[in-house]
């Protein structure tokens, strides 16, 4: 294949015999899009080199893996959940692990964690919308190919589910909305643990949240984008031209799974950190939505009046519903979305990058380029080291406190 020469065909792309060549450098989206062949695809280690995808992997690995831990540590029935299914969890798991290592260990651990997965979680997210920051522009100067920018989406989805997930680390280490009744007095163990924690501030949760809604709306936009039908098909094509045509197939069905899963999980993400709406949930509607585990003991009992009896029918319908809001309000069914998400998320960044490099779209010698350990490659494996130094700051300032 001479990359520098393209087939065109006259009565559309690959129809008809009659053809005429052109340059590969004179390719533009508006009349050689559907008509020529796309040029050959171009290594761009700066957004598929092995050296990024180690590093954001490795990164948002780590977050995940930190943020369970954090969890696993730190939750415990002393610190009152209304779901009976994370109140289950914590009990045979949680509880095991923390009696395991130790009590004082634990929330020492918990603490260090906590510190990590802040660290780890802004680090996912500025880096996630830096990532699509330059895709996008890369997308306008149409200087990107379908296949990189599928690259670069499929990275940033690793930043934004971890991010998510971190971000439940986040507000079990906030303060309570519930009564005191629920989460113990001021003076009991729990509470001291939680006031000992470091608490997220009014203005870093301001700006959590707008960095979090630029990128909600960015990953719509690259999400809308790659919903075109013959999206796969064309890897080596640049990303821009797809984007006036049909969308439609397996492209499209993805897209619609990813604006489910953004319009749900970033809202509720974002309110969970407003703690004024939350305290409102839990005074004003909760009882009269789901349950009255959040009313006073004696708001909860008295005589039923004949009328609010309820058939076996309508008992099991409503047992049904109140069922499956458990399930996907539980700390447990996010923790196991996330990391469903994330195994998806190795299946599809090495799939993707496998069929790009394979010689129908890349010649060996691109191929090799883009795999090199360049310059470019180097720095963002060596910046993981600066977690380390986070780790040994958190350990020595536990430490510290512990022994004053």
């Amino acid at each position: 294949m001479n990359s520098e020469i393209l087939t065109c065909w006259t009565d559309g792309y690959q129809v008809g015999n009659e053809t005429y060549t052109i340059a590969s450098a004179d390719f533009n989206c508006a009349e050689h899009f559907l008509n020529c062949e796309c040029p050959p695809l171009q290594a761009d280690p700066d957004v598929a080199g092995v050296g990024v995808v180690v590093a954001y992997v490795v990164s948002a690995t780590l977050t995940l893996l930190m943020s369970i831990m954090c969890l696993l540590l730190s939750r415990s029935n002393e610190f009152a959940t209304f779901n009976p299914i994370d109140r289950a969890l914590r009990q045979a798991v949680c509880r095991r692990v923390q009696e395991w290592l130790g009590r004082s260990r634990s929330d020492e651990w918990s603490l260090v964690l906590h510190d990590m997965v802040i660290c780890l979680s802004d680090q996912q997210v500025v880096t996630g919308i830096a990532l699509l920051v330059a895709c996008i522009k890369l997308l306008s100067d149409s200087s990107i190919t379908v296949y990189h920018f599928t690259i670069a989406s499929d990275l940033v989805w690793f930043s934004s589910n971890t991010h998510l997930l971190s971000l439940l680390v986040i507000r079990s280490f906030d303060k309570s909305v519930k009564p005191y009744r629920l989460i113990g007095a001021p003076n009991s163990d729990e509470t001291r643990r939680s006031d000992d924690r470091r608490l997220m501030g009014k203005y870093p949760k301001i700006y959590r949240a707008v960095l979090m809604v630029s990128l909600a709306g960015m990953l719509l936009y690259v999400s809308w984008v790659s919903g075109y039908v013959y999206w796969y098909d064309n890897y080596n094509c640049p990303a821009k031209c797809t984007v006036p045509y049909e969308k439609g197939g397996e492209p499209l069905t993805w897209t619609i799974i990813n604006f489910v899963l953004i319009l749900t999980e970033y809202p509720t993400s974002l309110f969970m950190l407003w703690t004024p709406g939350r305290v409102y949930w839990m005074n004003h509607l909760r009882h009269k939505l789901v349950d009255k585990q959040s009313l006073e003991t004696g708001s909860r009992t008295g005589p039923e009046k004949p009328h609010e009896e309820m058939s076996l029918i309508r008992k099991g319908v409503k047992g049904t519903i109140l069922g499956l809001w458990y399930l996907i309000t539980s700390e447990t069914w996010e923790v196991l979305i996330q990391v469903v998400w994330h195994g998806l998320g190795y299946w599809w960044l090495f799939t993707d990058r496998t069929l790009g490099q394979s010689r129908e779209w890349m010649t060996k010698d691109q191929s090799r380029k883009e795999n090199g350990l360049s310059f470019g490659q180097l720095v963002p494996l060596f910046l993981l080291l600066l977690l380390i130094m986070q780790l040994l700051e958190s350990v020595a300032e536990r430490h510290r406190k512990r022994k004053h």
